[in-house]
């Protein structure tokens, strides 16, 4: 599998309901720049916050940005659920979490979905389209 069976990431969603076996390799980017094991407990649901939450919270609350290493010989299952705002979705920060103006410009979810489904199988040699590409720079706020 090499070093990282699948690379690091955010979920361009709201939030993700993750079901693990007792195998592991989650890991989490920790404010440090370090990457944190995730340790499976039985018994427990793991809840990643996604982009359009982020967007939402006008940055109050994060995307996790997580990533899945291999750990033994064994295959590691697990069952994630996914929850995303309906396709015609206008995904901007909520006015009373944007007092000092939203760190956000307004965007489509069925654009922004389709430009991560796009860049997650072409390969361009280039990042992938995040929420951060819909951030609101300094200078546009002032303006």
């Amino acid at each position: 599998l090499g070093e990282v069976a699948l690379g690091h990431h955010t979920d361009p969603g709201t939030l993700t309901l993750l079901l693990q076996d007792d195998t592991g390799g989650l890991q989490a980017l920790a404010s440090d720049g370090n990457w944190i094991d995730v340790p499976p407990e039985p018994g427990t649901i793991v809840v990643n916050l996604g982009d359009c939450t982020q967007a939402w919270t006008n940055d109050l609350y994060r995307a996790a940005i997580h990533r899945v290493v291999p750990m033994t010989e064994h295959r590691r299952f697990s069952i994630p659920y996914f929850g995303n705002p309906p396709r015609e979705s206008i995904i901007e920060p909520v006015p009373e979490l944007s007092t000092s103006g939203p760190r956000y410009r307004p965007f489509a979810w069925r654009e922004f979905m389709a430009a991560r489904s796009y860049d997650n199988f072409a390969d361009l040699g280039t990042d992938d389209t995040q929420v951060t590409d819909y951030r609101i720079e300094r200078s546009e706020q002032s303006s």
